[in-house]
């Protein structure tokens, strides 16, 4: 289904590559696309637009940060297209309350948008297209700005600043969360990024 031209809705659109495959597919339903960088994000979810994230396009570092800075957006309204398989990423969108479509490949994406749903609409739960909702250990949208903060901190320390609390509480939290996550090993000597990568481990791999 094709939009019509005098109504086609703005779509923008946030990879960190633009696949063919997407461009054409957006292309024949008639959708108005932007491409945006990461460093546009904040202005995007700030401006009340539907934002489609391409999943699959991006590290796992760079998808928490993304969903980080998402979750604190009361405005964005966000479409994700995320492969089935990808049940690790699908765990992550999970977490973030600005996501409010998850599609498992274009085609329901496509079909969804050509219906003229719009995601910002009042719902009672999450859209899951061709993609099942995967259980979380931790269903807390906080989990992926600490992961964040960890990821960009140079200290434990200064991960502490960022998120507002006690070093002795980040650590807490850290530990209660790899317990959850089923994570082993010795924390105490772990850089911030280390212990951001182990935990996505243990979301990706749980």
């Amino acid at each position: 289904m094709t939009f019509q031209t005098e109504r086609a809705p703005w779509v923008r659109v946030l990879a960190t590559v633009q696949r063919p495959a997407v461009k054409q597919a957006l292309w024949e339903s008639g959708l108005q696309a932007d491409w945006l960088s990461e460093e546009s994000l904040c202005l995007a979810a700030a401006a009340q637009t539907t934002l489609l994230l391409d999943v699959d396009t991006f590290t796992p570092l760079d998808l928490v940060r993304t969903l980080a800075r998402l979750s604190a957006s009361h405005d964005a309204a966000v479409l994700a297209l995320a492969s089935p398989d990808n049940s690790g990423a699908t765990r992550l969108l999970a977490l973030c309350p600005a996501v409010r479509v998850i599609a498992g490949n274009l085609d329901s994406l496509m079909s969804y948008l050509s219906a003229g749903v719009s995601p910002s609409a009042p719902a009672l739960r999450r859209v899951w297209l061709r993609v099942l909702a995967p259980s979380v250990p931790v269903a807390d949208p906080f989990v992926l700005v600490l992961i964040a903060a960890l990821a960009d901190a140079p200290t434990m320390e200064s991960a502490a600043d960022r998120l507002h609390m006690a070093r002795r509480t980040l650590f807490r939290r850290v530990h209660d969360l790899r317990q959850c996550l089923g994570i082993e090993g010795y924390e105490g000597r772990l850089s911030p990024l280390e212990h951001a990568n182990a935990l996505l481990e243990g979301y990706y791999r749980y």
